[in-house]
């Protein structure tokens, strides 16, 4: 019988709340349908962890500044991730997010530095603010046409991105959604949004052109600020407001 004393529960039993900070290994037992709050928040020596399929959410901050943390296995039948669940994992470099999520929190996987990659699949709707924020490492990115809502910050400071495709529910692109995107060269954006918010591609100096459709009416401020290699931009007649510093520093 596997030995789990190095885990806390709860009074359930079904929830784990916390572990030994020196753990390297960790595998949570079947029957487990919650880790907790910081339930591994500051494992600074956790390399890898095993979690059952009846796992059905990952709490706020449950695996923050698990800086040895490589990878993870997210479950198929995980349905939440939490606030700041994996943010500060410093040495995490892919994530696969099942199917039968929904919503990807506020600051999820914030500042995950070598995170190269990540899969984020047709079920999941909203990605919140700050998601990906300050994700250097992150070249690749896949948003599927089931997301409605990117929010403000969401991919901001991924200095390593170099392509997005705006999914074609999104209404309106959110205030500084890629700013810093700085290796972003190109912006497929789609027929559905109406508005560019301010600051949303503000600082991505490698952004050469980006096609603007018919269905915008808005574009805020400093929209495209710090944009230095962009050529040329086409503003349809659509476009009835034009807010402050748009181009500012767009040679």
């Amino acid at each position: 019988m596997e030995d789990y004393s190095y885990l806390e529960f709860d009074e359930t039993g079904k929830k784990v709340v916390g572990c030994d900070v020196n753990a390297i290994e960790i595998t949570i037992p079947d029957e487990i349908t919650e880790i907790g709050w910081c339930a591994f928040a500051d494992c600074s020596s956790l390399v890898s962890i095993e979690m059952p399929d009846s796992l059905l959410r990952i709490g706020d901050h449950a695996f923050f500044n698990c800086l040895a943390l490589t990878s993870i296995d997210i479950p198929k039948n995980v349905k939440d991730i939490g606030f700041c669940a994996f943010s500060g994992c410093s040495a995490l470099t892919s994530v696969v997010i099942p199917d039968s999520v929904a919503s990807i929190e506020e600051s999820a996987f914030s500042y995950c530095t070598s995170l190269c990659s990540v899969f984020i699949p047709n079920g999941v709707k909203k990605i919140e603010y700050e998601a990906f924020k300050g994700c250097s490492a992150l070249e690749v990115v896949e948003i599927p046409n089931s997301v409605t809502h990117i929010a403000s910050d969401a991919f901001a400071g991924c200095s390593a991105l170099n392509s997005v495709k705006i999914p074609s529910g999104i209404i309106s692109i959110s205030s500084h959604a890629f700013e810093g995107c700085s290796s972003l060269v190109s912006v497929e954006i789609p027929d559905s949004v109406t508005h560019i918010d301010s600051n949303a591609f503000s600082g991505c100096s490698s952004l050469v052109s980006i096609g603007i459709p018919n269905s915008i009416t808005s574009i805020g401020s400093e929209a495209f600020k710090g944009c230095s290699s962009l050529e040329s931009i086409d503003i349809p007649s659509s476009v009835i407001n034009i807010e402050d510093g748009v181009f500012e520093g767009c040679i």
